[in-house]
């Protein structure tokens, strides 16, 4: 089994894998990890330069929006690069002859995972970042690491393959009693509550009123010591 461990690491490690995690998931419901036991979870990280760049530039989403520019943001390119990434591990699996699904925007859309009117997956990728040990939950709703802040997209694989698992617990919320994503959202979005699993997410941040500025990403302290380090 080592054999394809190490293909799926040297595949993601290319194409630029900041982090690879294999996780158990047995403790989900049956319909958020689709009675599969394990599940590969990774992250691409977006760049210094470009996270600058967002937080020094006003209404930057809409600016590019305006300008037809969305499909040439890095942020929209590497949540792509994610989900292909994630695509392929999942076919390399079955190849391999194992079940796997892949939580890519396009898999969980054709297959029915997605909830448009209330915007939600059956399985939020960072629900398994968070049990792969990766990072938490911060009051952004966004997965927040401890060397990247929540500058990253991620990818996500759902297998019965026989993976090694490593001891990782999942982290501890350390967002404390900081409020700059809360203060910072433009459209109120953001309450301030901490994350905890039995939480919903309609007591933590109204979706519906996120306009996906970013803001709350760039600007946030762990984002901060992100960009700090590579100066």
């Amino acid at each position: 089994m080592r054999g394809i461990e190490e293909e799926i690491i040297r595949i993601l490690t290319e194409e630029g894998a900041a982090f690879i995690r294999f996780t158990d998931i047995t403790e989900l419901p049956p319909e958020q990890n689709r009675n599969l036991p394990r599940a590969v979870s990774f992250g691409i990280t977006l760049t210094p330069s470009y996270v600058q760049k967002v937080k020094e530039t006003p209404d930057y989403v809409q600016m590019i929006i305006a300008q037809n520019q969305i499909e040439e943001d890095e942020f929209h390119l590497k949540e792509l690069r994610a989900g292909e990434l994630a695509d392929r591990i999942a076919e390399l699996l079955v190849l391999e002859g194992y079940q796997a699904y892949s939580l890519s925007d396009n898999n969980v859309i054709a297959t029915h995972a997605w909830d448009a009117e209330n915007l939600r997956t059956l399985l939020p990728q960072k629900t398994v970042a968070v049990l792969a040990g990766a990072g938490w939950v911060g009051k952004n709703n966004l997965l927040i690491t401890p060397v990247y802040g929540p500058a990253l997209t991620l990818g996500t694989v759902l297998t019965d393959a026989p993976l090694h698992i490593a001891g990782t617990q999942p982290m501890e919320s350390k967002c404390g009693a900081c409020r700059i994503c809360t203060d910072i959202c433009p459209a109120g979005a953001i309450y301030g509550k901490a994350w905890e699993r039995h939480i919903p997410r309609e007591e933590r941040i109204d979706i519906h009123r996120c306009t996906t500025c970013l803001k709350c990403l760039v600007h946030c302290p762990y984002t901060r010591k992100y960009l700090k380090c590579r100066e």
